[in-house]
């Protein structure tokens, strides 16, 4: 794999502590509460692109040309929507109307360099490679620039245009972007030949996350109403900023996803993502708790859900271990399906099985375990997704607000509430990193915590 940048479907990131107060094992939420499988929200930003002139690229009217971008740690580059760099028609009930782009079309200048084939959930996808020096990027803090609403004297609701200050984004250099050749799938929802939505998806990566200390809010979720729902805060602040108040460390180590290009093909820009080792997966299978240890899981801030490997999954008796093959299993599954698209979706979504773990382990910088009991996890084959190099994903619903939901039926079977108040991640060096949060749980009886201490079968991997 020579790469794992793509948009699983969701979030999750942490940062600095002057003094992490925890100590022991910590498990997160209380005996027999869930985790349930996608996060509330993830982290977005609003992006300027300037070109080789360093000129703010605008629309016909010279207004600056603004996108959303994923800030994704799972991205080991850029990913620019192929409508986002050449603008679309959106066609609505009231007209169709020209949305401008970035005018990424290879003409006037010879923007695109190469092309790279990059590969994510949904498979390998070729896409355009720009050059180093024609375009950068500068980037809002706090939330996505987006209308907000409000009611009319008749009760309807009217949009307020948000306010766009070039001065309000910090500029983070030239790089060369990897572009999309067509739409993905999921970018556009459409009925009856019109448009309903049109979300291109960006993503900007370590290349520009290391730079900074990202800092993500969760509580502004709840501060939304019907009108203007509640978004998570994200800040990507100079590293020299005070780390915010957490208690709880993690220490990551960076590992390079890019290998050897396709003959003929060019990188765009890349940079190391971020990965938990020592994670411990475990089942409670017929009263004793299988586990598996020392497993490698990829710290995902574009992914809303977690993911492990279906081989781990079957050795702690998750899954039938009778099952040859990931595909068998799919055939056979008929739980919830968990729908995911990204890099590789052109055609459709991904859609994944969820399952169950007991307990889903993660050591902490003091060597003690962050425990989660009762995860919803969606289930993949890594063997061909990270070549042996992670055994899963670690998603935001392990820190936000989550909820599993069937859309088949547009059922929900659960949700959970957040238990942490800021996370905030940060590259130390170019082989290191910490993800630091601000755990708050609700209160748990006292004997409830003598629970979990039953009889562990371990099964050590195979190196």
């Amino acid at each position: 794999m020579r790469s794992f940048r793509k948009v699983l479907c969701g979030v999750l990131s942490v940062c600095a502590l002057a003094a992490p107060s925890l100590a022991a094992d910590t498990y997160v939420n209380p005996v027999g509460a869930t985790i349930h499988a996608s996060g509330a929200d993830q982290p977005k930003l609003s992006v300027l692109a300037y070109d080789l002139t360093d000129s703010i690229i605008t629309d016909p009217n010279g207004e600056p040309v603004v996108f959303d971008a994923y800030v994704d740690t799972g991205a080991s580059g850029f990913v620019i929507s192929y409508l986002t760099a050449r603008g679309y028609l959106f066609n609505s009930l009231f007209g169709a109307e020209w949305v401008p782009g970035l005018y990424m079309d290879g003409a006037p200048l010879p923007e695109f360099i190469g092309e790279f084939t990059e590969v994510g959930l949904g498979g390998p996808e070729l896409g355009d490679v720009t050059g180093p020096n024609f375009f950068g990027l500068r980037v809002r803090n706090g939330q996505v620039l987006a209308p907000t609403y409000a009611l009319d004297k008749d009760g309807f609701p009217v949009a307020v245009p948000p306010v766009v200050d070039p001065s309000e984004f910090v500029d983070y250099g030239k790089h060369s972007l990897w572009v999309r050749k067509q739409e993905g799938f999921g970018e556009r929802v459409s009925a009856f030949g019109m448009d309903v939505a049109v979300q291109p998806m960006n993503i900007v990566g370590m290349p520009l996350i290391q730079q900074t200390k990202m800092v993500m809010d969760p509580t502004t979720l709840a501060s939304g109403d019907e009108l203007n729902p509640g978004k998570m805060t994200t800040n990507l602040l100079p590293k020299s900023a005070p780390d915010p108040a957490a208690n709880m460390r993690f220490h990551l180590r960076l590992h390079d996803f890019i290998g050897t290009p396709e003959p003929n093909e060019t990188l765009p820009a890349h940079a190391k993502n971020p990965v938990f080792d020592g994670a411990v997966f475990g089942s409670n299978t017929g009263g004793s708790m299988l586990l598996v240890e020392n497993n490698a899981m990829l710290f995902d801030t574009g992914a809303t859900s977690s993911f492990i490997d279906f081989r781990l999954m079957q050795q702690i008796g998750a899954i039938d271990p009778n099952y040859a093959s990931y595909d068998e299993y799919l055939a056979d599954y008929s739980g919830i399906l968990l729908t995911a698209a990204g890099i590789g979706s052109i055609d459709g979504p991904v859609s994944i099985p969820l399952e169950e773990l007991t307990e889903l382990r993660i050591p902490d910088a003091n060597g003690d375990m962050v425990i989660w009991r009762n995860v919803v996890v969606g289930v993949l084959d890594f063997g061909d997704l990270g070549q042996g190099a992670i055994q899963g994903v670690v998603g935001l619903n392990l820190l936000l607000p989550a909820s599993t939901v069937d859309l088949a039926t547009f059922t929900e079977y659960g949700s959970n509430p957040g238990y942490f108040d800021m996370i905030c991640f940060e590259t130390i060096d170019e082989d290191s990193a910490r993800l630091d949060v601000l755990y708050n749980p609700a209160p748990e009886p006292t004997s409830l915590l003598l629970l979990g201490l039953g009889a562990a079968v371990l099964v050590r991997k195979r190196k």
